[in-house]
C-alpha cells in the first residue's frame, strides 16, 4: 500500500469521515467519564469514579489531551512548513511536469 499519496495526507477538514469519527469517539469518552448516562457506564462495566473532583480531572485531562495534540501538530505544521493534504514530493514532481 502506498503511503504517499494525496488520499492518505488528506487534512481533517478534506476528510469528512474521519474528521466525524474522532469527534463522535471525543463526545463518546467524554461522556464516560462524566457518567453522564449511567445505563451506558453499567453497559462497559465502568465502575463510578471515586469522587467529584476525580471525575472533573479526568474530564479536563481528556480535554488538554485533545487541544495538546492539535496544537502539536500545528506547531509540527509551522516548523516544517507542511500544508496539510500536499506531500512536499508530490508537490515537487508535479511542478517538473508543468515545466516540461
Amino acid at each position: 500500500v502506498s503511503t504517499q499519496s494525496t488520499w492518505g495526507m488528506q487534512s481533517l477538514g478534506e476528510n469528512k469521515p474521519l474528521a466525524r469519527g474522532l469527534l463522535g469517539m471525543i463526545v463518546f469518552k467524554i461522556l464516560l467519564a462524566t457518567e453522564f448516562m449511567p445505563d451506558l457506564n453499567e453497559s462497559f462495566q465502568l465502575h463510578a469514579l471515586p469522587s467529584e473532583s476525580f471525575r472533573s480531572d479526568l474530564c479536563m485531562l481528556l480535554v488538554f489531551d485533545v487541544l495538546g495534540t492539535w496544537f502539536y501538530a500545528c506547531f509540527l505544521r509551522y516548523i516544517f512548513a507542511i500544508k496539510p493534504g500536499v506531500l512536499p514530493q508530490y508537490q515537487h514532481r508535479s511542478q517538473e511536469k508543468k515545466e516540461q
